[in-house]
């Protein structure tokens, strides 16, 4: 009676094993395809999330700049459009998270920003430098210290860059809503694996 039951035996101990087996090559798939579907999610929601912002700093800026380029039009110079400081403090406020706003003339030179100190000073010429060729065009985009910054070009009616608008937002507000996807997504990675680890279990 044992003799009979042991190549039983062995064949039910060959079937755990093999089933066992394609478990875990099942698993290993399924694994490395929720981790790519996550990766390219959250890819996708980051560059999707960045050109949001940049479009809507971009109203904000867009809204500055015609401001200048109509005092342009009437014959005045940049530096003579003191209306602008209100401008450029009222667009801080516009839209939470705008850390910085600064309009610079053609050297750079910050001549109204909603940070006084840089008032008079060229703390931006560095940046825009390697930028006055065709990136400066259309307008660039940043990465400094706490900020992200765009910049937008002033175009004079001969359409001549006249000066350039800033415009900064807090990384700390960019950077917690992008960790916090991270995290959204790590943890539907791990409950779906979980899940899925627990349905095999239960039908072993």
């Amino acid at each position: 009676m044992a003799e009979a039951k042991l190549p039983g035996m062995r064949a039910y101990r060959r079937w755990r094993t093999l089933s066992w087996q394609i478990s875990s090559m099942v698993i290993g798939v399924v694994a490395f395809s929720l981790l790519l579907n996550s990766v390219l999610t959250y890819f996708n929601f980051e560059k999707s999330y960045m050109a949001l912002l940049r479009s809507r700093l971009d109203v904000v800026g867009s809204d500055i700049n015609r401001s200048i380029e109509f005092g342009l039009t009437l014959g005045l110079h940049l530096e003579e459009m003191r209306q602008l400081q209100s401008v450029v403090d009222a667009a801080q406020r516009q839209r939470a998270g705008i850390g910085a706003v600064a309009v610079l003339d053609r050297d750079g030179v910050s001549l109204f920003d909603t940070d006084k100190r840089r008032i008079g000073k060229a703390d931006f010429a560095a940046w825009l430098a390697p930028k006055a060729g065709a990136k400066a065009a259309s307008g660039w985009q940043a990465v400094d210290g706490q900020d992200y910054w765009i910049a937008i070009p002033v175009k004079n009616s001969f359409n001549a860059r006249a000066g350039t608008v800033m415009i900064g937002y807090s990384r700390a507000l960019v950077d917690n809503k992008l960790h916090a996807t991270q995290f959204a997504l790590a943890r539907n990675f791990v409950l779906v694996l979980a899940a899925f680890e627990q349905e095999r279990g239960a039908g072993s």
